[in-house]
């Protein structure tokens, strides 16, 4: 029998100009996701931003940095190991070119987007997309296999989902031995200052597909597989009764301790927030940012539809970041009601691809 097969993300990192504190916006409640995942029998992938982790790393070492933010994750991300989780690549390319002060991080947004990098780059050699998979893949494995000998670096996500034009991305995932990417969200197609996707050519009738130079573009001899992050439509009255849901409930959308300015939402005021809220036409699949349980199984109920349309086992990947994580108790029941369903079971990515 078919089944939505559910997987949960999420993004690790502090917010993307630099703000944030690590212990508040990524160790406690990631520590909070993981336990609330263990108590229902499911684990995540964490996609652990290591670009702003050599950052940390570098400036400790020099001084500059007083807490030891780097070894406060190194901790955590062997621990989750070691309680059955997963942990793999994900970029977030700002932080190759910073600056920091002892207080502020001045990061390089030209770099915000993985696709405006080169595969090699003579002039900064450690910008080049060879050589940066190369570190990413080499940093993970030397830091996780110690407590997980069979750890294999080998999925990744592309930072604020903008990756395109991938095709210099994807040769380097293959030459580095990636074989999964889970950055594409079919139907959504999304444009600012800073990021940049098109997802709209994505299929809608695959659970997944094998990519070699598109993310969009099925190819029979793709040495990828893209496995999507799941999204559905969602008419405007839906969207403002999830609205009306967390304004009721009073969801927080931070964590405790947790301040910093998202670069998409900086300079938004409260009623233009609320109207692209309402307006937004597809969604993707989130476990946090104030997401209400309803939310959640909404996303679960379009899900199986699409698994009893196809007859498949349809991955449903969820996406969330801890910096955006407060919604502990709603995670709670949604958690709770999908042990109660049929057809729907806590997957990874790689049980998923086992058949398992």
């Amino acid at each position: 029998m078919a089944e939505a097969k559910l997987i949960f993300t999420t993004d690790y990192e502090i917010f993307g100009n630099g703000s944030g504190s690590v212990e508040h916006c990524m160790i406690k409640p990631t520590e909070d996701m993981a336990r609330l995942l263990e108590k229902h029998g499911a684990r995540m992938t964490v996609f652990f931003d290591i670009c702003e982790y050599w950052a940390f790393k570098a400036e400790f070492e020099k001084g500059t940095l007083s807490e030891n933010w780097a070894q406060l994750i190194e901790s955590q991300l062997q621990d989750l190991v070691q309680r059955g989780h997963d942990v793999q690549l994900h970029f977030h390319p700002q932080w190759l070119d910073y600056e920091f002060d002892g207080q502020d991080w001045k990061l390089n947004f030209d770099l915000w987007r993985i696709g405006v990098l080169k595969y090699e780059d003579e002039t900064y050699p450690e910008r080049g997309l060879d050589q940066l998979f190369k570190r990413g893949k080499e940093t993970l494995e030397t830091l996780l296999q110690p407590v997980k000998s069979d750890y294999r670096c080998h999925i990744f996500r592309a930072g604020a989902w903008s990756m395109q034009p991938e095709t210099d991305v994807l040769r380097a995932m293959r030459e580095n031995g990636f074989d999964i990417d889970s950055t594409v969200v079919p139907g959504l197609k999304f444009e600012d200052n800073f990021t940049k996707y098109d997802f709209t050519a994505a299929p809608k009738d695959r659970p997944h597909w094998t990519i070699q130079s598109n993310l969009c573009q099925p190819e029979l001899d793709g040495t990828i597989t893209e496995i999507p992050i799941f999204s559905a439509p969602t008419p405007l009255v839906t969207n403002a009764a999830f609205l009306w849901m967390k304004s009721n409930r009073k969801i927080a959308f931070k964590p405790d301790g947790c301040s910093g300015t998202a670069i998409a939402t900086e300079g938004k005021g409260k009623w233009r927030k609320i109207l692209e809220t309402i307006t937004t036409s597809r969604k993707m699949f989130t476990f946090g940012d104030a997401t209400p349980a309803e939310e959640m199984k909404y996303m679960v109920g379009r899900a199986l539809r699409e698994v009893h349309r196809m007859n498949v086992n349809l991955p449903v990947v969820a996406i969330s970041h801890p910096k955006t994580f407060a919604n502990t108790e709603e995670f709670d029941v949604f958690l709770a009601w999908c042990v109660g369903q049929k057809n729907v079971e806590f997957s990874t990515y790689d049980n998923y691809l086992k058949g398992e």
